[in-house]
């Protein structure tokens, strides 16, 4: 997930692959990027290029 924007309260605003948004528990990560489990940030994630393929 993409880091939006980090927020005072504690949240974060992530945009996921498909363009949707949420707003999660966390603020520690900083970076463009973060892994997400059960509505709250775990960690900082590689920016990694990301590809779709269609079979």
């Amino acid at each position: 997930m993409e880091v939006v924007q980090v927020h005072s309260n504690g949240t974060t605003t992530v945009r996921h692959a498909d363009g949707s948004e949420t707003t999660v528990l966390g603020s520690d990560v900083v970076a463009s990027h973060a892994y997400m489990e059960n509505g709250k940030i775990i960690g900082e994630a590689p920016d990694l290029p990301y590809y779709e393929i269609e079979v």
